[in-house]
């Protein structure tokens, strides 16, 4: 799975199944560095047309990216925290989204129309 972030909002892909998904020009595509993994597909065949920046992502821990550097020539990059409004932001999103997750669950049990609560939930969001 990966998540896309645009002026929109966050849509989330299966990663497996992506390999058709071309990412935008100039996107930066995230992945984790702790795993031995490659890239998923969306973002391998991206970075190999020079679409997307296949960014290895780390701890901040020195060895964590020291011998990517040594051996690879690799530049490193600190991002800056997050701000308070940033952090609340991110709060809000994800305790509505936990709320969200429980009462969809909750409607699926009782056996309510969730199609109806996904749309309304969709156009209160945006």
């Amino acid at each position: 799975m990966f998540l896309l972030f645009d002026n929109t909002g966050a849509q989330l892909y299966d990663a497996g199944h992506a390999g058709h998904f071309s990412l935008s020009k100039g996107v930066w595509a995230l992945t984790d560095s702790s795993t031995n993994k490659e890239p998923c597909t969306a973002f391998y065949r991206s970075g190999q047309r020079n679409d997307a920046w296949v960014v290895k992502v780390t701890l901040p821990e020195r060895e964590q990216w020291y011998q990517w550097e040594k051996e690879l020539k690799m530049y490193h990059f600190v991002m800056n925290h997050f701000t308070w409004d940033e952090l609340r932001a991110l709060r809000f999103v994800l305790i509505l989204s936990i709320l969200f997750y429980l009462t969809r669950c909750r409607s699926i049990i009782l056996g309510l129309d969730v199609e109806t609560l996904s749309s309304n939930f969709q156009q209160m969001v945006l």
